[in-house]
């Protein structure tokens, strides 16, 4: 497993077998989507790491979901699923 995948799928208790849904819109993840990029010194850690559909990661490529949205958009799911404090509900 990649290493990016494994420290995601881990933080939140999932397997490789597990679904995991979009952060944006909810539908089946297919990514986990680097929200700063790392050639822009974005690191391997949680905070940095986003599961996406296929959609919504092109449109992230597309800058249609700019690095400003998804870091929002990511925090908001982090409260909602771990609290905030980060620890798992």
């Amino acid at each position: 497993m990649i290493l990016h995948k494994k420290i995601y799928m881990n933080h939140f208790g999932h397997t490789e077998a597990d679904w995991t849904s979009c952060e944006v819109c909810g539908k089946t993840s297919v990514e986990i989507y680097h929200i700063k990029y790392k050639s822009r010194g974005g690191k391997d850690e949680i905070d940095n790491l986003a599961a996406l559909c296929r959609k919504c990661h092109n449109d992230c490529h597309d800058e249609v979901l700019s690095e400003r949205d998804m870091l929002y958009i990511h925090k908001r799911f982090m409260v909602a699923t771990t609290g905030p404090m980060g620890k798992k509900l």
